[in-house]
Order: structure tokens, then sequence, then C-alpha cells
């Protein structure tokens, strides 16, 4: 099968990405008033980590106007059709192998962009948000019981040692690093929960964030190198390397955290606040309560999370998508260090670790 038999769904895919770029699934899970909110939680935060009392506080967060989610899902099925009449004709063709398992990735993709929707649709619910970007953020539990193990480990490291650095302006210092490296890097300085992110082809860093020269370069590693070049490639190659396949946020993250390692950044600061987060995402997926999250953290010992850090697991009720990063990243670490060929790949586009194996494994028998 040649490039011109994929045309199809090559074309697809970039239905699929005016979709993904309308739909806007964490800008439309992220409260209009986050930072006032944050002001409140921010007052209790280190009380609530000390001491064995019930948090009184529950945020009241208002949000944009949801879009049209009916003509999404209208469009989404229109989707499914298109692939199931390639998948029909296609099937007919002695070649067919190559375009069979790219439409099925995408098919997985729509089926995953499909519980985007169904997690807007539970906006504002906590119980119903939680119980559906479980769904969405799926780990096994044997990657959970292994994820904590390691936070356990993590958490009990001692502190990064060496001389404070003095803080500097987040933004203007990617800005530099961008220039040294050599790489067109488009910044954006908006209102995020976070402290960066990447969207839109752009590196978005929340508006007047401070960080040390040392975070800054991680964050450089992880942001850019991590998801924005990685993006940038993908416009090149063929599907699902752009619109991505079924499981890629996550272990895009994972291979973010990776790079950082690889990078030198990874240190026992670092791996705190990604155990911190850990902890505090699992006790969400019980019980999506602030309070019961602060008991859990009490329980684990944690110390170093940030108001920001608890109060992002309740963006669009109880999203919790910080639990993905630690299992996400042991799953790259144990797959890289095998399969060379993997990490390559991977750094051509949005490719879960099982997409990019299928793919793989096709490779190899062509």
């Amino acid at each position: 099968m040649t490039n011109s038999d994929l045309k199809p769904l090559i074309a697809l895919e970039s239905r699929l990405l005016q979709l993904e770029e309308r739909l806007c699934f964490l800008r439309q899970l992220t409260p209009l008033n986050f930072e006032f909110e944050l002001n409140r939680l921010s007052e209790q935060h280190e009380r609530a980590l000390n001491v064995n009392l019930d948090l009184n506080f529950k945020p009241a967060f208002r949000y944009a106007r949801l879009l049209n989610l009916d003509r999404i899902d209208q469009e989404f099925e229109q989707a499914r059709l298109d692939l199931k009449d390639f998948s029909h004709k296609a099937s007919a063709k002695p070649d067919a192998e190559l375009g069979l398992l790219v439409a099925n990735e995408l098919g997985l993709r729509l089926k995953e962009l499909a519980l985007q929707v169904s997690v807007l649709r539970a906006r504002g619910d906590a119980s119903l948000c939680n119980k559906v970007a479980q769904e969405l953020y799926y780990f096994s539990k044997e990657a959970l019981t292994e994820a904590h193990a390691v936070a356990k480990q993590w958490l009990a490291l001692p502190d990064s040692t060496g001389e404070p650095e003095k803080e500097v302006d987040l933004a203007s210092t990617l800005a530099e690093i961008a220039t040294q490296r050599g790489q067109r890097v488009v910044i954006e300085t908006p209102e995020i929960a976070s402290v960066a992110a990447v969207g839109a082809g752009r590196l978005l860093v929340r508006r007047g964030a401070q960080v040390t020269p040392h975070q800054a370069r991680r964050i450089y590693e992880h942001e850019v190198e991590g998801h924005l070049l990685m993006r940038q490639r993908s416009q090149s190659q063929l599907p699902p390397f752009r619109i991505g396949s079924q499981g890629a946020d996550c272990d895009e993250e994972g291979r973010a955290i990776w790079l950082e390692e690889q990078a030198g950044y990874l240190d026992n600061s670092r791996k705190k606040q990604l155990a911190g987060r850990f902890v505090a995402a699992q006790a969400l997926r019980k019980l999506p309560d602030i309070s019961s999250v602060y008991r859990s953290l009490r329980r684990s010992g944690v110390k170093h999370i940030s108001p920001r850090d608890v109060l992002r697991l309740f963006r669009g009720g109880a999203l919790g998508r910080e639990v993905i990063y630690l299992p996400a990243y042991l799953r790259i670490k144990r797959k890289f260090a095998h399969e060379q060929q993997l990490a390559q790949l991977m750094s051509l586009g949005r490719l879960s670790c099982a997409s990019a194996e299928r793919l793989l494994s096709l490779c190899q028998r062509s």
C-alpha cells in the first residue's frame, strides 16, 4: 500500500486534528477563577499538610461556556463511518496491512477523543468526572502498584542540596535557551493552571511565572524537547503521528520525564514533586474530596507539594490527570532500556508505546 492509498486516512487525520483543536479539552476544563480559588486554598494549605484536621474548603470553580458537544459527536460518528468504509475497501487489497493498521489506530484514537467529550459533559460533577477520567487515563492495577512503591521510595529521599538560586522570569529564560540551541519556539504568556504547557504549536508559560535557572532548564527539556519539538516533527509524518494514538497523552508525559532524566534534571526535588502529585491523584481516584487528598498526603509524609498542584487535581470537577506522570515514566524507562528503535520512533510524533510497538512489528515483518 502506497502513500497515495493512504490519502483518505491522511485527510481524516486532518479532520480529527481540527476537531481536537475545537474541543480544547484541557482549556475547557480550566476554571476561569482558578487563581482566585488558589489564593483561598493557599491560606489553609500548610496547616492542612501538617495538622490532622479536615479542610474547610471546596473549590467553587466557574467555567467558560461549553461548545456544542452534540455537533462534535456527530462529526466523530461520521469519522467512524469513514474509517469503517476505508477498512472494508482496503481489506480486499493484497497489501492492505499498513492501511488497516493505521485505520485501527485512528479508530482507537477516536474512542479516546469520545471519552474526552464524556469528561467535558461531566464537567463540574466531581464524582462523574472522576469516574470517566479514570477510564480516559487508564493504568493497570500492577502499574499503579509499581508507581506507588516508587513514590514511597522517592518521598524518603533526602532533599536536594546546593546553593539556593535566585529566581528568574521563566518566559524570558526559556526564550534565551531556545536562542542558544538554535530552536524556533513561539512563547505566549496566558493565565494557565500549570507553570508551562504546549498547545497549538506554541509554548505556553504562565504569566509572571518565576523559577530558578535549574528549574527553567528542566522545564525546557520537558516542554520543548519532550512535547513541542516532537509535535513539530510529526507534521511531516503519516497518520497517526499528528493526531496521536490511544494512550499517547500518557506516554508523551512519561517520555518527557525520561528526557529530563537523560539531561540530568530528575533530581531528588523533582522526584519528590512527582511522587507527591501521584499520591494526591491516587487519593482523588478513591474519593474526589479535597480533605481526603490532604489526609492521604499527611499519611504519606508529603511535604513538597504546592497548593497549585493540589488544586489542579480538581479541574473539571476531579480530572486528576496528574496520576499519569509516574506510571507512564516507569513504563517508558523500562521500554526504552531494551528497545532503542522505540525511543527513536516515538520522537517523531504522538505515539503511545503500544502503538509504536505495533508499527515497529509491521515494519519488521515487511
